[in-house]
């Protein structure tokens, strides 16, 4: 997968060292502290020894292997994985709150405009009432 003149010495997540020689694996792991989207010490060697370009098709390579480990060994998951924070549990909530108001404005809107004008009628009543 990595090209066969690639060295590279780094730290893995765990601070243990990521060694790479002639393209080739010799010690630790390739983490997120490696190809993450946070620090990346190898994803910048790559880029700084071969370029944009071929760093995407070394990328696409190993997101291939990846794909295809899963497809081998699979993965689990828990029903606790899907569960929502409470932070966004509560802000969608509270969308949804304001879309219902939003709802209820339009839907006034759509029954004064196909003819039944009585709520615009009430509610201009209501801000200009009729002084005699």
């Amino acid at each position: 997968l990595l090209p066969e003149d690639l060295d590279f010495i780094g730290k893995s997540k765990s601070k243990q060292p990521v060694v790479i020689k002639e393209g080739m694996l010799i010690e630790g792991v390739i983490d997120q502290a490696t190809i993450g989207q946070e620090k990346g010490e190898l994803i910048r060697a790559l880029v700084n020894n071969y370029g944009h370009t071929r760093t995407l098709q070394i990328l696409g390579k190993i997101f291939r292997l990846g794909i295809a480990s899963l497809g081998i060994y699979g993965f689990t998951t828990a029903i606790s994985d899907t569960d929502l924070p409470k932070d966004v549990q509560e802000r969608c909530k509270n969308l949804m709150k304001q879309t219902e108001k939003h709802d209820k404005f339009i839907l006034n809107i759509a029954l004064a405009y196909s003819g039944q004008f009585e709520v615009l009628e009430r509610l201009s009543l209501l801000r200009n009432p009729v002084h005699k």
